[in-house]
């Protein structure tokens, strides 16, 4: 139970970070220093509670799952993420990433080698509509098709990182704390980072209003540090597929609740879309016949 309620919270501390991703886009940040900022504070306030006996028991093998956990899920699945917020709604955002259990289920019967059941085959086929109804949805409302689109595809994208990250914790958290793992992949992914950043133009803080110091704060601490360590132990407990179904199928629903306090509403097609995708969502849940600890 308590593993679900981590879930939930992940879920809703996403949303957050979908609307102040956004309202960060509008000051001229941009996706990489926004990663980087992100795992770069969590770092920073990790450290200090980081076992120095579990360095000890990394091997060569581990090394090379951090740095692709660094790679995947901090690298990718955030610079793709925030670039997409940047051409797209985070409605939009949130809803194409709620397709992320489906899209991980496929792709574990894929590599088992096993045929997707119907329920499986049918779920797509909604999910595969609804997303098509959410990028018409920013094709009607933005003069600029090619802009919207990109965002769509963009996020997509991140879905399939985010994925990569979740089969990845899995594996190495057999052998160390939750808390050493998020240390390591974001000090990994920031690593990655630092070359994107260098030409960084730094005087963008000094411009910051109250939402943009607040939106910093809620990124490096809430999001990054609290939300990457509640994940990555969730994971442990209740596997990549439980824990995506939690948390990416309530990721819309907080999404649209918190993004209506600040001036972002959904239009029609992005409400229809919303409904093709929970419909996957529960064929999906009910194919699978998940039991929530």
């Amino acid at each position: 139970m308590l593993a679900t309620l981590y879930a939930i919270a992940v879920s809703f501390i996403m949303a957050g970070t979908s609307v102040v991703g956004k309202i960060l886009a509008g000051y001229g940040f941009t996706p990489f220093f926004l990663a980087f900022f992100r795992f770069g504070i969590s770092s920073l306030i990790l450290f200090p509670f980081v076992s120095r006996n579990e360095f000890a028991k990394i091997n060569r093998r581990d090394a090379t799952y951090f740095l692709l956990l660094g790679v995947t899920g901090i690298f990718l699945f955030n610079v793709l993420f925030f670039a997409a917020l940047r051409y797209t709604s985070i409605i939009s955002v949130s809803l194409i990433g709620a397709t992320n259990p489906i899209i991980a289920l496929l792709i574990v019967t894929l590599i088992n080698k096993n045929m997707p059941s119907r329920n499986h085959l049918l779920s797509l086929a909604f999910a595969f509509m609804g997303v098509c109804l959410i990028i018409l949805s920013d094709n009607v409302s933005n003069s600029s098709i090619t802009s919207s689109n990109l965002g769509e595809f963009l996020a997509l994208a991140a879905v399939f990182c985010q994925i990569s990250f979740a089969l990845l914790i899995r594996y190495i958290s057999n052998k160390f704390s939750s808390l050493f793992v998020t240390f390591m992949a974001g000090i990994c992914g920031v690593i990655c980072l630092v070359p994107f950043i260098i030409n960084f133009n730094w005087s963008i803080l000094l411009n910051l209003k109250f939402d943009g110091i607040f939106s910093l704060f809620y990124l490096g601490i809430i999001s990054g540090a609290i939300s990457t360590l509640l994940y990555a132990k969730t994971v442990k407990i209740l596997g990549a597929s439980s824990t995506n179904m939690i948390v990416f199928s309530l990721w819309p629903f907080f999404t649209c609740i918190i993004a209506s306090f600040f001036g972002f509403t959904p239009t029609i097609w992005h409400l229809m879309g919303g409904i093709l995708v929970l419909v996957a969502l529960y064929i999906d849940i009910k194919g699978r016949k998940i039991i929530f600890r």
